[in-house]
């Protein structure tokens, strides 16, 4: 026999041949259909998520609607209303007892203070002949054994901080009754 020639075919290997270029000409369709499943199941499932979450607040809003149409609620606010506007009320009034508090803080206030004061400070020598207040200011008309009792008085009274001024225009010597005599001014804060 003579030569053969080989007349093999091998079907396997074109087979794969023309698998292979049909598979590059749809290569570009499957990466394309990919892409299109891709998008749509991430699109899908943010559909889904986004619904849930739209269900999820659909229920909220409902139940704070039935919490806030819930007549005890609305009673309760009611209440609150009515508290905030005592609130202002007293709000208005702590203004006025403010107010009314300065014009007392500056206003003279006589008690039994000043009298302790003047009784305390007191010579053992010295009188009280007569006493009167007026408009923020006492005036002491007083009596005395010795002339130097009625200015140590008056230096005494001066050293007071409870006094704004105080001050006397000197003394007499009252002959029939041997004593010397004065009047005493003494100015409260808050006095002329």
């Amino acid at each position: 026999m003579g030569m053969m020639k080989k007349n093999d075919i091998n079907l396997l290997t074109q087979y794969r041949e023309i698998h292979k270029e049909r598979s590059n000409k749809n290569a570009p369709g499957r990466i394309y259909l990919a892409i299109l499943i891709g998008a749509l199941l991430i699109t899908g499932a943010i559909s889904l998520r986004l619904w849930f979450e739209q269900k999820d607040l659909k229920t909220d809003i409902a139940d704070l609607q039935s919490y806030i149409n819930d007549p005890s609620v609305i009673a309760r606010m009611n209440e609150v209303v009515v508290l905030q506007k005592n609130i202002e009320d007293l709000d208005q009034m702590i203004e006025q007892v403010n107010g009314i508090n300065e014009v007392f803080d500056s206003a003279v206030r006589f008690d039994h203070y000043p009298l302790m004061i003047m009784q305390q400070k007191r010579y053992t020598g010295i009188n009280f002949d007569s006493l009167s207040y007026s408009k923020g200011i006492i005036y002491m008309d007083i009596s005395g054994t010795k002339s130097s009792d009625v200015s140590n008085y008056v230096l005494r009274l001066k050293r007071e901080a409870y006094f704004k001024d105080v001050s006397y225009s000197g003394y007499t010597f009252d002959s029939e009754a041997n004593v010397y005599r004065s009047t005493i001014r003494c100015t409260m804060y808050g006095g002329n």
